[in-house]
C-alpha cells in the first residue's frame, strides 16, 4: 500500500512536469507585442509597435488618423504586411539566426508616408552579419503603397545617377563614398532604368517581391538605398535634391 501511494505523487509530479514543459514551448512561440504613442497632432498620431519572439525584435509604426479609422486601418495593413514580409524574407529557410529591424518616419503629410526600416541578419551559415535597408511608401489619399515609379520620373532620376556630381551619398567616409561611386558609375544606363522602375515592395500574381532598390522621400529630397558587397556597406544610400 505505502508503494501505491507513493507513486501516485510521482506520477502527479511526471505529469506536472510535461504539462509545464508544455506550456513553455507554447510560450516560446508567442508573439509579444508593446505599443507606445511616439507622436500626435490635431489630426493623426504615430503609435510604435514592438514584436518580439525569440530571436527576432522588429519595430514599426503604426498610423491613427482620428477622423477615419477605416482608412488608418488600411494604412497600417499595407505597414504591417511589408514587416511580415521583411521577416519571411530573411528568416522562412533560416535556423539559429538573429533578425533586428528599426525603423524611421522621414516624411509623413497629409499625402503620403515614407518610411525607412534598417535591420541587422544574422545565422550561423554566414560568414558575418548583414546590414540591410527597406522601404515603405504610402499614398495617404489613395489609401494605397505607392513605388518609385509611382511618384517620380524613372528617366530623370536615372540620368542622375548618371551624372554622379548631381547626387550625393549619405556615407561620411570619403574613401567609401569614391567607391560606392565607383561602383554605380559601373552599372549601365539600362540596369539602373530597369532597377528603378523595379524598385521597392510589389506583389506579382500574388507573390510578394523583394526587390534590389528601395526608396524614400523626406521633405526635401528623395534617396535611394542599393544593396553593395558587404565590404563596401551592405547597401548605399544616395541622395537627390
Amino acid at each position: 500500500m505505502r508503494k501505491f501511494f507513493i507513486a501516485i505523487p510521482m506520477m502527479i509530479i511526471v505529469g506536472f512536469m510535461a504539462t509545464g514543459c508544455s506550456q513553455q514551448s507554447v510560450s516560446k512561440e508567442k508573439e509579444v507585442s508593446k505599443s507606445s504613442v511616439l507622436s500626435q497632432s490635431s489630426d493623426k498620431s504615430v503609435k510604435e509597435v514592438v514584436y518580439e519572439m525569440d530571436d527576432i525584435l522588429i519595430k514599426y509604426p503604426q498610423i491613427e488618423l482620428k477622423d477615419n479609422k477605416d482608412k488608418s486601418k488600411k494604412i497600417n495593413t499595407i505597414i504591417k504586411d511589408d514587416i511580415s514580409n521583411i521577416k519571411k524574407h530573411y528568416t522562412s529557410d533560416s535556423k539559429d539566426f538573429t533578425l533586428e529591424v528599426n525603423y524611421e518616419i522621414k516624411l509623413l503629410n497629409d499625402n503620403m508616408i515614407s518610411i525607412l526600416y534598417k535591420g541587422y541578419y544574422n545565422n550561423s551559415n554566414n560568414a558575418y552579419p548583414t546590414s540591410f535597408a527597406c522601404t515603405t511608401n504610402i499614398d495617404l489619399e489613395k489609401e494605397s503603397k505607392i513605388r518609385l515609379k509611382d511618384y517620380e520620373d524613372v528617366d530623370i532620376v536615372t540620368q542622375v545617377l548618371l551624372s554622379d556630381d548631381k547626387y550625393e551619398l549619405k556615407t561620411k567616409d570619403k574613401n567609401l563614398a569614391k567607391v560606392q561611386k565607383d561602383y554605380i558609375k559601373q552599372k549601365d544606363e539600362a540596369w539602373i532604368k530597369d532597377s528603378l522602375l523595379k524598385a521597392d515592395f510589389s506583389n506579382n500574381n500574388g507573390e510578394f517581391v523583394y526587390p534590389e532598390v528601395f526608396s524614400y522621400r523626406d521633405k526635401n529630397s528623395l534617396t535611394l538605398i542599393i544593396p553593395i558587397q558587404h565590404a563596401l556597406g551592405d547597401y548605399m544610400e544616395i541622395t537627390i535634391k
